[in-house]
């Protein structure tokens, strides 16, 4: 806090964003909120899956127009696979939640990780019709193998083979600057399955997710009069509409078609 002070007293600015970096869970305190909300800058940040309720008021609070989600995959396996502790859940409830709280969104999705199935990819595609009411990635990014990384030490495991420096490095002319410096990034083999073919699959449900996307009109609507929640679901060619009844007496939650055939699902 003392640091920004400082900073907007010495340099005239209204905004701040933190770069490559996930935020402190210090940042989501109320108290914290309260002194940045009285500095009056704009904030946007990188955190983890880790957003609820009360992180993502402090956050609009404290003046965080925007932040960058570490979502990666939807995909439980895959993000399993990154070591990643949030799930497929996790990672839609964070975009939810940042959508209710009216703070811009941004994240990438990485396709290629070792050990990636076609299955895993298809069950995204499959996926995207039904959360086209939150916000579509930003980018569809490569992985990249990093020196010393988990999948770098740990290259059987993943099916690695044939590991080499990254070919960007022919674009570097002096060699001294491998010899003072080693590789940081390089290319592989996998020897798992093909799934380049389901990359442009999917690339094209994201096309049509940015086509329907809306971020002031939702396609997903919940609105709730006394006990009745009024759900409007328009992620497809096929409007509808359903009223939830609370019904205390049987502890039960009734469905109904706002076309009124009848036949109820009930919740226990």
């Amino acid at each position: 806090i003392s640091q920004i002070q400082t900073l907007k007293s010495n340099y005239k600015f209204s905004t701040i964003e933190f770069a490559d970096t996930s935020l402190s869970k210090y940042l989501y305190d109320e108290d914290v909120a309260l002194k940045l909300k009285e500095i009056k800058v704009a904030l946007y940040g990188e955190i983890r899956a880790v957003l609820s309720d009360k992180k993502a008021i402090n956050m609009k609070k404290a003046g965080f127009y925007g932040v960058q989600i570490g979502i990666e995959s939807f995909s439980t396996n895959v993000l399993r696979l990154m070591k990643k502790p949030a799930d497929l859940i996790t990672n839609i409830y964070n975009l939810r939640i940042c959508y209710e709280n009216e703070i811009e969104c941004a994240y990438n999705i990485i396709l290629d990780f070792p050990e990636t199935k076609r299955q895993d990819i298809l069950d995204m595609i499959n996926l995207i019709p039904k959360i086209v009411h939150l916000t579509p990635p930003t980018a569809l990014v490569k992985f990249f193998l990093m020196l010393n990384s988990y999948v770098y030490n740990n290259s059987n495991k993943y099916k690695l083979i044939n590991i080499r420096p990254s070919k960007y490095y022919n674009y570097i002319n002096n060699p001294s600057i491998t010899l003072s410096y080693p590789y940081q990034y390089f290319d592989y083999d996998r020897q798992d399955d093909d799934i380049t073919d389901y990359f442009r699959l999917f690339n094209e449900s994201c096309q049509k997710w940015l086509k329907v996307y809306n971020s002031e009109n939702s396609l997903l609507k919940i609105e709730k009069t006394d006990d009745n929640y009024l759900i409007s679901d328009s992620r497809t060619d096929n409007d509808e509409k359903f009223i939830i009844v609370l019904l205390l007496d049987f502890k039960s939650i009734h469905s109904f078609r706002l076309n009124n055939s009848i036949n109820p699902l009930i919740y226990k």
